[in-house]
């Protein structure tokens, strides 16, 4: 089927043509049926990932992530290795369609080692693009995409913690401590002797903005002020009502995932203070 689709005369000798076609076509019509089934994967991963706790759970978290990086660098991989195919059928022949620096720009990106530029204009609106043929170029090239992979995976892990993993939420009493923590949020160790009151509220006590961590329509993490006061939010916020610990300088707010195991550790606290 491939073989009758039309054919871009990139050239003049058609069996260039022709190859050129079919190995177009071909990479695409590969990355397309694949790219579906790889989908349906990172789909139904984290599905596992709610049945999972504990190291087990993180474990699922990382490979998620790190499933959706090879997919990139693997779709990357593919679309090089097919233009280098194309330039060796390019390099074949006399004539061929690049013209001024369009031999340069390959998937958008610049490449000319004999370029002294380190930035140049990009071909579309008003952007500017990295000359990757030069050192510097390729040194600021890949400090950018380490950049970016850090910040999608040190963000998409977390929010997906809170999603599909039963501990996301920890709320536990060891010893003499209680202990909170969550996703974008860091741990609170609050000895029981510090606690000044405790209990259950059905709504935020009144206005809650954040300074430091993750606000969404269905969690709050992280360091926010209510009501005036410093807090520090583990909140599932779709599971009133709220555990509100009370302490000398912060307050806190906990929620876990189903308002029996909230009201669990309520009950477990109450029971640390028997007046």
């Amino acid at each position: 089927m491939i073989k009758h689709l039309p054919v871009r005369p990139v050239t003049k000798e058609a069996p260039i043509n022709q190859q050129f076609n079919d190995l177009t076509k071909h990479t695409w019509s590969m990355m397309m049926v694949g790219m579906p089934y790889f989908l349906l994967f990172l789909l139904w991963l984290p599905q596992v990932m709610m049945n999972t706790t504990g190291i087990v759970s993180t474990l699922s978290s990382v490979v998620f992530g790190l499933l959706i990086v090879v997919g990139f660098i693997l779709t990357l991989w593919l679309l090089l290795r097919l233009r280098k195919r194309q330039d060796q059928l390019l390099n074949q022949v006399p004539d061929y369609r690049y013209t001024g620096e369009d031999e340069y720009w390959r998937f958008g990106m610049y490449i000319n080692p004999q370029d002294s530029r380190i930035m140049v204009p990009d071909r579309v609106g008003m952007n500017i693009g990295i000359n990757l043929g030069r050192p510097a170029g390729k040194v600021f090239g890949i400090a950018s995409l380490v950049l970016i992979f850090g910040l999608m995976i040190g963000t998409l892990i977390p929010v997906y913690r809170m999603d599909f993993v039963k501990d996301a939420f920890i709320g536990k009493i060891t010893e003499d401590t209680l202990v909170l923590d969550a996703p974008f949020a860091r741990k609170s160790e609050i000895p029981l002797s510090a606690i000044k009151a405790v209990a259950l509220v059905p709504e935020m006590p009144g206005k809650t903005v954040r300074t430091n961590g993750y606000g969404g329509e269905n969690y709050l993490t992280g360091d926010f002020k209510v009501a005036g006061k410093k807090a520090t939010l583990y909140l599932n916020v779709k599971q009133p009502p709220y555990l509100h610990v009370s302490t000398k300088n912060r307050d806190y707010y906990f929620s876990n995932r189903t308002e029996a195991q909230t009201r669990a550790l309520y009950e477990k606290i109450q029971s640390q203070f028997p007046d």
